[in-house]
């Protein structure tokens, strides 16, 4: 049963090893070619994401709190296209005959550093809906309150037909747009106590 607990602690470690090669490569080659194709971006997100769900895992089996853990694997899903960048601008600027392909502008690797902090971000929340949840109930009312305020809504309102896909559809789209925009704030907010 030990061989069992080692697979299952190791699992997450080699995942993001896999994830974190992924990203550097199609990071690497990205930046060189088309840095705006659809598979690349896809490509860079889906490996963001997931490299913050595997390290945060891979974190769980140490002595660390689950807020650190968070913060730990964001940080490193975000630093590495900033690791990318370095390595390629040292390598150009101390071997400038080896430099291959065209150099990436600094507002391209920027906006590629924005959507894997992004994609991170977007896997932090799946970290943590894997873990607790994304709702938190800390006070819930007694069940009979709970039915006497739904049965007094059924009154007040009567029978609610079902919601159209097309107003779904808006309110996700909406409500994905508020969290880009918010990203940096809740990145901010994550890192408050260390001030």
């Amino acid at each position: 049963m030990a061989w069992q607990r080692s697979v299952k602690q190791g699992l997450p470690w080699i995942g993001a090893v896999l994830l974190g090669a992924l990203a550097w490569v199609d990071l690497r080659y990205a930046a060189e070619t088309q840095p705006f194709r659809l598979g690349a971006l896809l490509v860079l997100i889906i490996a963001h994401g997931l490299l913050v769900v595997a390290l945060e895992r891979g974190l769980a089996f140490t002595s660390l709190e689950r807020a650190w853990r968070y913060r730990l694997a964001f940080l490193a899903s975000a630093a590495l296209p900033l690791a990318q960048g370095f390595t390629y601008g040292l390598v150009s600027l101390l071997f400038p005959h080896q430099a291959t392909g065209a150099s990436p502008t600094l507002g391209i690797m920027a906006l590629r550093q924005f959507i894997a902090c992004l994609a991170a971000f977007g896997g932090g929340l799946v970290a943590t809906r894997i873990n607790e949840g994304l709702w938190e109930n800390n006070s819930p009312p007694p069940d009979e309150l709970q039915a006497k305020v739904y049965q007094r809504h059924r009154e007040v309102i009567g029978e609610v037909a079902p919601t159209s896909r097309a107003k779904r559809g808006f309110d996700f789209c909406l409500a994905l747009l508020g969290t880009i925009i918010s990203a940096p704030v809740w990145i901010a907010g994550a890192f408050s106590d260390l001030v």
